[in-house]
């Protein structure tokens, strides 16, 4: 998952290609169609402004509250922010183990890695449950 051609860049590998990106916004991609597709563009451009990374994330932070209080549509679907989060959690489950995980977003479940299944989430403290 991890680029090593700099130091704070991320290149994700997937069936159908892969994803780079670092922390000044730049992304590329190959085949060169990943990018077009709409997922791709909402990641790199808010309102038709490409941003940098702290400031798009001081964006989300100040949207999500401002939607909260309005009830309105927040700049990137909940959906999208849910998968961006969990491709953080597993490259830090990899790290912390020491090893490649298979990830099933269908399930939401490694495929090859029991104990990694375990660590997805933890008991719930009382008198909280669902």
């Amino acid at each position: 998952m991890f680029h090593d051609e700099r130091p704070f860049a991320v290149r994700f590998e997937g069936e159908e290609g892969w994803v780079y990106t670092d922390d000044n916004g730049n992304v590329d991609a190959e085949p060169k169609s990943i990018l077009k597709t709409r997922k791709a563009i909402q990641y790199a451009y808010v309102e038709g402004i490409r941003r940098g990374y702290y400031e798009y994330m001081t964006g989300h932070h100040r949207n999500f509250l401002n939607c909260v209080k309005s009830r309105s549509q927040t700049t990137s679907a909940p959906e999208i922010a849910h998968r961006s989060t969990t491709v953080c959690h597993i490259g830090n489950l990899c790290l912390r183990l020491g090893r490649r995980l298979k990830w099933d977003p269908q399930t939401e479940q490694f495929t090859n890695d029991p104990q990694a299944n375990r660590m997805i989430s933890r008991a719930m403290r009382a008198p909280w449950h669902l």
